[in-house]
């Protein structure tokens, strides 16, 4: 394979285009002063961050993880065809749909710019109360998740639901933000744009790209898949493979603090600059492996800020919080043929072996099974008593690995058996 060319770190910061915080879209420039190297580990806003919860893996994108928390839950469930969540996903998505045709219609035939900014007003407001609801729901399902009173597929599920309803909260308010820009002699206030530009925050908060698959498969359009659950208090992880890819996404409520002061505002350069800065601290391999310019995106008049880089393995999407300097989301997909597989364990009987390679605890891993002889078997492969796939003809098969001890267990169809102990990272 050839050489992937890439520019420089400072080039990329040079090149580097955010989105305005006001005006939707509206591409500016980073100031000259933001195109220094690497950061340094003291935020250059004048605030010592505080201990970031992102965890190192070598040669590879770090990640958000939820060290030092008590975990509820890790593991497995499915993500499978369901009647009663496919009518809850439908009838929020026909009550959103309803409110932002009724608001579309009472905004085009006001009488007046001022009769159309309170149809606005109220709009913000509902969208508003209606997102805060759904933050609610996913706190509300956590907890319950947590306490045993849900299962993994129910628990999906009611994520699943979540998230059909912030997407649509996410349109309804492009769609309303569109239409005023586009109204001939009506001009939104900025105050007003820039709270519905604040709002976006919490729909695209409250999705993700396995929720989607999730809720894709919920609805019956797409095949039921293995989801790996890890949550605490605070806290949920999703992760799956889909093909040669591995994704996972990231949800930490203790480092999302807002409202409250802007840290990045508090030095010279831009904030959006400072929060920049802040993410190649975090992800020192991710920037210096970029494949296309990062790009930084801020939201209305919160201290909310979206750093995206794709890079040689694939993929990451950040959001850190100004309040606290750092990530309290994350998104994620690597190509598993590009990823180190950097631990390694192994175990054998007489008949079987088995081999683990590992990344890291909600990582993928590759297990392989080989007969006395070396030869590759096929085995159904278990972790902590789950199943989790069979290796086939070749004998391996990717999985995620679970948080904490784990027991890996992998059974031919004649029933002879090899078990691996794989210690917690």
């Amino acid at each position: 394979m050839g050489k992937v060319m890439r520019p420089t770190l400072p080039a990329l910061v040079a090149l580097l285009v955010a989105t305005a915080t006001v005006a939707a879209g509206a591409p500016v420039p980073l100031p000259a002063d933001a195109d220094a190297g690497p950061a340094t580990g003291t935020d250059t806003a004048g605030q010592q961050p505080s201990t970031a919860p992102i965890d190192t893996v070598q040669n590879s994108s770090d990640y958000l993880s939820l060290s030092g928390q008590t975990r509820s839950s890790a593991e497995f469930g499915n993500a499978t065809l369901d009647v009663a969540g496919t009518v809850a996903m439908d009838n929020g998505r026909l009550r959103t749909s309803f409110n932002e045709t009724a608001t579309l219609q009472a905004f085009r035939s006001a009488d007046n710019s001022t009769a159309r900014t309170a149809i606005v007003e109220r709009t913000a407001n509902r969208i508003d109360n209606r997102t805060a609801a759904l933050q609610d729901r996913q706190q509300r399902a956590v907890s319950a998740y947590n306490r045993g009173e849900l299962s993994a597929e129910a628990f999906l599920q009611r994520l699943a639901v979540i998230d059909a309803e912030a997407q649509r909260f996410d349109t309804y308010i492009g769609t309303v933000l569109r239409t005023t820009s586009r109204t001939p002699g009506y001009s939104l206030p900025n105050s007003l744009r820039t709270r519905l530009e604040s709002l976006r925050v919490e729909p695209i908060i409250l999705q993700g790209p396995v929720r989607t698959n999730v809720r894709r498969s919920v609805s019956g359009e797409d095949d039921a898949f293995g989801v790996y659950i890890e949550t605490t208090n605070d806290g949920i992880i999703l992760a799956r493979l889909a093909g040669n890819r591995y994704v996972r996404e990231a949800l930490l409520a203790d480092e999302y603090q807002q409202p409250g002061p802007d840290q990045f505002k508090q030095g010279e350069q831009a904030p959006i600059s400072t929060a920049y800065e802040r993410a190649q601290t975090l992800y020192p391999w991710t920037f210096e492996n970029a494949i296309t310019t990062p790009s930084a995106t801020g939201y209305g008049s919160t201290p909310i800020y979206q750093i995206s880089v794709d890079h040689t393995q694939g993929q990451l999407v950040s959001y850190i919080d100004g309040t606290t300097t750092n990530v309290f989301r994350e998104t994620q997909e690597k190509r598993l043929s590009r990823l180190p597989l950097t631990g390694n364990a192994t175990n054998s009987t007489d008949a079987l072996g088995v081999r683990a390679r590992l990344s890291h605890e909600s990582g993928p891993m590759n297990v392989s099974v080989v007969d006395e002889t070396g030869e590759p078997v096929d085995a159904r492969v278990t972790l902590n008593g789950q199943f989790v796939g069979q290796t086939g003809s070749d004998g391996a098969l990717w999985a995620i690995q679970p948080h904490g001890p784990v027991t890996l267990n992998a059974t031919t169809s004649a029933g002879e058996r090899v078990t691996l102990q794989l210690d917690g990272n």
